[in-house]
Parts: structure tokens; sequence; C-alpha cells
């Protein structure tokens, strides 16, 4: 049980930080 909880909020993790970095380089890439 938490093995599979740690495997999701790692899932979780990488999934947000994944979407930050987009919006971050959309964001400045697209005023400069």
């Amino acid at each position: 049980m938490k093995s599979y909880y740690f495997w999701f909020i790692n899932k979780l993790v990488i999934y947000i930080l994944k979407v930050l970095m987009r919006n971050l380089q959309w964001g400045n890439f697209g005023k400069k």
C-alpha cells in the first residue's frame, strides 16, 4: 500500500514538473 502511494505521488510530481516547465518555457519565450 505504501509503495503504491509513493509511486502515485512520484508520478504526480513528475507530471506537475513537466507541466510547469512547459508553461515557463512558453511564457518566457513567448514574451521575449
